[in-house]
């Protein structure tokens, strides 16, 4: 069986009136798209929860046709990307008219306010990390949160306040330097917007050709939020002073919405 590599996806929350315009503009003029309001994954699959697709409906609703594709690298070498294309003529991003983040999230810059047939961010998409290693572990567990009263006698009063909460400890191993700290590639820079307490869903898929592309419903493994600990701190381990390679595990709780 082939080993299966970690792609996570953060979810983005789209709110109306505060990050849900992207504006564009054809070659005669500013046109607006507005996504409807929702919590969307990149993945380019179609799904109703898909962020290409709603971001594609909402530019197709005010202008030309477009559609979007994405590549996903395991190469550590190499960066996710997302291009959205024209069906007909040009298009370019209006970014400072935007109040969906297409800098921070998709990697856009000056250059994509030129007119051409696809704008592709060319600083790579923050809101996907896939590893250039498969997952070493991904154990789920149980806990409980309780609070204890212990009296001046020793008697022990339990109480739970809820039960049975899944955890689920996603462990990294030998890593490469650039896919753990530092540029957009780097699990870093993910876990900079995961720990303000996004969701995230994790797929496993065997990369071909050093691509883990393709991700949907039968890949997604599990959808999370980092634990308290996770959010405070990313220390990576690395293996020796003299090889670059980064080992970590981050504890996380199911996703509840």
């Amino acid at each position: 069986m082939a080993a299966l590599c970690p792609a996570y996806l953060l979810g983005i929350q789209i709110r109306a009136g505060v990050n849900d315009t992207i504006v564009f503009d054809e070659g005669s003029g500013n046109l607006t798209a507005t996504i409807t309001p929702g919590t969307y994954y990149l993945k380019t699959d179609g799904a109703a929860d898909d962020l290409s697709k709603a971001i594609t409906d909402a530019m197709t609703a005010a202008g030309d046709t477009y559609s979007a594709i994405q590549v996903n690298y395991q190469d550590p070498a190499q960066q996710s990307t997302i291009s959205f294309l024209i069906a007909t003529g040009t298009f370019k991003f209006v970014l400072a008219s935007s109040t969906f983040p297409l800098q921070v999230y998709f990697g856009m810059t000056t250059a994509n306010e030129t007119l051409s047939s696809s704008q592709t961010g060319t600083n790579g998409t923050a809101i996907v990390w896939v590893s250039n290693q498969p997952i070493a572990g991904s154990e789920v567990t149980r806990a409980s949160e309780i609070t204890q009263h212990i009296t001046a006698q020793g008697q022990v009063h339990t109480y739970v306040g809820q039960d049975a909460l899944a955890m689920r400890t996603l462990e990294h191993e030998l890593v490469s330097a650039l896919k753990t700290k530092g540029d957009h590639r780097s699990f870093e820079n993910w876990w900079t917007l995961a720990r303000q307490g996004l969701s995230f869903q994790y797929h496993a898929k065997a990369q071909i050709g050093g691509l883990v592309n393709f991700l949907d419903s039968s890949t997604l493994v599990d959808t999370l939020v980092l634990g308290e600990e996770a959010c405070r701190s990313f220390a990576p381990a690395r293996l020796s002073r003299g090889l670059a390679l980064y080992s970590w595990a981050i504890q996380c709780r199911r996703y509840v919405a």
